[in-house]
């Protein structure tokens, strides 16, 4: 879709927000309507999910799904969108509601949870709550544990539990909202129908609460409010640099990737010295390749040039397609999943060649990381890293192509909201 709408004419002057009072007459009477009838909607969504959730084995959650839920979603969506269309207003609630449900309906549906570490990380928190430390020490997933300890205190181990699962849900739709919309407002674009659109995304990254989701929304956040001091080097970039810091305390993974494109927009921002500044930016990328593979294969204990001299795309997942009975809806993600890589490169090169004249030659830069990524995920498929199960090897090389599809949000953004 962002292809599609980037062949869009640009509009001639970002439209003004409008207050209810500056509004026609008739956007004033729609707006609480709309307002309330999408409201009701999502509380309707959500009581039908949990009147279908379960705590009994299944294969998977989409079993219990009712039919009527995709219906009732499609009509809140458009009435959601109408609403923010029509009014030209921030719906915060609403929208924030929107991604909860949207991103949590897995949650709801099965609230047990998913996979063996969202178990481990949540006995983890509740032998800090007991024990007040827990042993080895590490300085990753600290970041994720410490908050996660103060709201069990204030709240208690039961609404600890109770509201665990739905965190990382929570601070994702928190994230693409507030970070997102400071974003817009940046680049002269108003408006939240144009995030709206990027809900049509898969997030499954989110729906499980774990130091991995919760730096993964971290740093959705951290990726808009960089890319606002790219297009406006107004902003502050101090607490930027210190959520960047902190990321680094949740996650390497994702800690590492995101301090050299806090680096690299340091640089691209500052306007002294144009040929040190290309230089340097050159040179952030060029690290950014090489530094996650080289990091992980130093802690393996692999050497570097084993590591390097091979390389490869992700796993597709294609392979697992035509041995077995044709499955539909499987088969669309597996395929979705495959193409993701390409379609960042493609994105990047469409929305750099139509953004270069509005934000500067330099900014193309930070459009680039995610590229970056992408190379350095097919260096990461020849780490061995030791104690880690076989056929969970490819997932480092695997989150680095989901790291690259967070760094392109703002891409995404800014070439859909030219419609």
């Amino acid at each position: 879709v962002p292809w599609v709408l980037a062949f869009f004419p640009d509009q001639t002057s970002a439209p003004q927000a409008e207050s209810l009072v500056d509004a026609p007459q008739s956007h004033a009477t729609i707006a609480p309507i709309t307002s309330f009838i999408a409201f009701g909607l999502f509380v309707s969504i959500f009581f039908a999910l949990t009147r279908a959730a379960t705590t009994t084995s299944i294969r998977s959650p989409w079993e219990l799904t009712p039919a009527h839920f995709f219906a009732i979603i499609a009509v809140t969506l458009c009435v959601f969108l109408f609403h923010l269309i029509v009014t030209r207003r921030q719906s915060p609630l609403l929208f924030i509601m929107c991604g909860l449900i949207l991103v949590g309906t897995a949650s709801i549906l099965f609230p047990l949870g998913f996979g063996f570490d969202g178990f481990v990380h949540l006995a983890t928190i509740d032998h800090i709550l007991a024990h007040n430390e827990i042993l080895p020490k590490t300085p990753y997933y600290i970041g994720a544990y410490v908050p996660m300890v103060l709201l069990g205190k204030t709240l208690g181990f039961t609404a600890l539990h109770h509201s665990y699962a739905f965190v990382s849900p929570l601070l994702f739709a928190l994230a693409l909202f507030g970070a997102g919309t400071f974003f817009l407002r940046r680049s002269s674009i108003f408006g939240s129908a144009t995030l709206v659109t990027l809900l049509a995304i898969p997030f499954t990254l989110f729906t499980t609460t774990t130091p991995y989701s919760i730096s993964m929304a971290l740093l959705l956040a951290c990726v808009f409010l960089l890319a606002s001091r790219v297009v406006d080097p107004s902003v502050k970039i101090t607490p930027i640099v210190l959520l960047a810091l902190a990321m680094l305390c949740i996650h390497p993974i994702v800690g590492v990737p995101l301090a050299l494109c806090t680096i690299l927009v340091l640089i691209i921002s500052s306007p002294q010295h144009i040929l040190l500044s290309h230089f340097a930016a050159s040179l952030t990328l060029l690290v950014s390749v090489f530094a996650l593979p080289a990091i992980l294969s130093l802690f393996s204990g692999q050497s570097l040039i084993q590591t390097f001299s091979h390389w490869s795309l992700p796993p597709s997942p294609w392979p697992f397609i035509f041995p077995r009975p044709l499955d539909s809806t499987l088969d669309i993600f597996y395929t979705i999943h495959a193409l993701l890589p390409w379609g960042i490169i493609i994105t990047t090169i469409i929305g750099s060649t139509l953004l270069a004249k509005k934000i500067g030659i330099r900014a193309l830069y930070f459009l680039l990381f995610p590229v970056s990524l992408l190379i350095a995920s097919g260096f990461m498929r020849s780490v061995s890293v030791p104690n880690v199960i076989a056929y969970e090897q490819d997932n480092f090389s695997i989150r680095l192509v989901e790291l690259a599809i967070l760094f392109s949000f703002p891409l995404l953004t800014l070439t859909t909201a030219r419609i």
